[in-house]
């Protein structure tokens, strides 16, 4: 998907001349002298670490995904998740070389770790390429024509309607409807991506976007959880598609910044989380928020202020032990088929089943608790399901179901990822409608750690629901964010002139 650069002429072709390749243009279809360079670095900095066959398996993971999945034409939404499943195989090794260290000391399970990082690496290349072979056909043309018609501050006003329709509903507590409208929280970041599309091609309501975002980011922390991820990295998954051409300092520094915040507020988080859920719960035993959010975000405020140096450093090695995620399936490797037999597909059984039974239809259906889950196929204590959601994730459930047979079952997931997300891809011919169904599947795809029941069951829940919006709201939101306005030239017409006739990368 390395589309970025221009497609040279069909033979006997005249090009006119607004469209010629000015021939120092001409080594920008070969290999970029810095990209080699920097591989060439990576290469031999892999070869000279502690762990120089992982670190290279790792590297070439890396290679594959930016080869086959970048794309600063459309936000690329495989790449961003598939990264984040890269990194969390490979940021427990990436620790382990920068200490000088043997990978398996990251472990706490350590006697299979060579095998789960292996089986991490193979499993996540059996998923990319499923994935591309659904989807590397798709159209990526620019969305320029599509963003011309979007009215930023329509946009706006949709985006904060939905928020404020969906917070209606949640409250209405619809019995029956929880997966249903799990799926359609999701879709909030639909309208998010278009908003801030729209801001940026016009150069139009900043201020009202960082507001936005600031709230965003804000009132995240008041919840168990805290879901302010998604409002720190969906800029990051936009913001390349208007980075044009030669990329200008302030573009550069826009990303490292906020590249940087999201690696602090990781960190910080890290530090004080265990803490304030104690308070929110007020010592009731659950996943509860039992106080206001003034007073959650007060004392938030408190523990932060509270932060010194060496709980800064410390949360800094939590934050990497969090992301990286084979020690559970290093563990699973030990535990079966030693003391435990494999299921022989009974965990994909029930993830199949369990997406068709509803419970407003089935009332007796087993509830999901992965901590419980875990316990059972670690063979030992490790989470309490009342207090805390850990699971062994995907892969190791398909390993506990086939055993090292694990990344061909991955393989035929990634093809079911990869048709679900062509599937609402293709509801828009232009495309840009096509992501705004589609952006959200981002945060059921990027997590290696998510269980097989809950990423089988609320990836086809969520199709299923966007499917529904756009054949009975994709027209009215269309009609309610697009302008019309008729050009001389018959195209749509800017709504800043002056901006319209800037190239992509100075609307910044």
């Amino acid at each position: 998907m390395s589309d970025d650069l221009p497609r040279p002429p069909r033979e006997g072709m005249i090009m006119p001349r607004t469209m010629r390749i000015h021939p120092a243009m001409a080594t920008a279809a070969g290999i970029n002298p810095v990209a080699l360079l920097s591989l060439v670095l990576a290469t031999i900095g892999a070869l000279l670490s502690e762990n120089p066959w992982s670190s290279c398996a790792g590297l070439a993971g890396l290679v594959m995904l930016i080869k086959f999945f970048w794309t600063r034409r459309q936000p690329a939404i495989m790449f961003w998740a598939l990264l984040h499943q890269w990194l969390q195989i490979n940021a427990g090794l990436i620790y382990a070389d920068i200490l000088g260290e043997d990978l398996s000391a990251i472990f706490t399970y350590k006697v299979h770790s060579d095998e789960a990082y292996l089986l991490g690496m193979a499993s996540l290349f059996a998923l990319g390429l499923g994935i591309w072979l659904m989807t590397h056909k798709l159209s990526r043309e620019p969305l320029n024509i599509w963003l011309n018609r979007l009215d930023p501050k329509k946009c706006l006003n949709l985006y904060l309607a939905f928020i404020i329709a969906f917070s209606i509903i949640l409250k209405l507590r619809l019995p029956g409807a929880g997966q249903i409208l799990f799926a359609l929280g999701f879709l909030k970041w639909g309208f998010f991506y278009i908003f801030f599309s729209a801001v940026l091609h016009t150069g139009r309501y900043r201020l009202l976007l960082a507001v936005c975002m600031l709230l965003e980011f804000v009132f995240s922390l008041y919840s168990y959880f805290a879901g302010f991820r998604a409002i720190l990295i969906m800029p990051l998954m936009i913001l390349p598609v208007f980075f044009k051409g030669r990329i200008r300092f302030i573009s550069l520094l826009t990303c490292l910044l906020l590249t940087t915040l999201i690696i602090n507020v990781g960190i910080v988080w890290t530090a004080v989380k265990m803490e304030y859920r104690r308070y929110v719960a007020q010592g009731v035993k659950g996943q509860v928020i039992n106080v206001g959010r003034n007073d959650a975000l007060r004392e938030l405020g408190h523990l932060v202020s509270q932060l010194d140096g060496a709980r800064y450093q410390a949360a800094s090695i939590a934050m990497v032990q969090r992301i990286f995620y084979l020690d559970f399936l290093s563990g699973v490797i030990g535990y079966v088929p030693a003391s435990l037999p494999h299921e022989n597909g009974a965990i994909t059984f029930k993830a199949l089943t369990h997406v068709v039974t509803p419970r407003i239809l089935f009332p007796e259906k087993e509830a999901l608790h992965d901590s419980l889950h875990l316990n059972k196929y670690l063979g030992r204590f490790v989470a309490d399901y009342q207090t805390t959601s850990m699971s062994i994730g995907y892969v190791g459930d398909l390993y506990i179901d086939f055993g090292f047979m694990a990344p061909l079952a991955v393989f035929v997931l990634g093809l079911l990822n990869g048709y679900l997300y062509r599937l609402l891809y293709r509801q828009d011919a232009s495309g840009g409608w096509g992501l705004f169904l589609a952006m959200p599947l981002f945060f059921l795809f990027y997590l290696f750690e998510i269980s097989l029941v809950k990423l089988i069951g609320m990836m086809i829940t969520y199709v299923l629901v966007m499917m529904m919006v756009a054949k009975f709201m994709l027209p009215l939101i269309k009609r309610n964010v697009e302008r019309g306005i008729p050009a001389r030239n018959g195209r749509t017409a800017h709504a800043n002139p002056r901006r319209a006739l800037l190239p992509m990368g100075k609307r910044l």
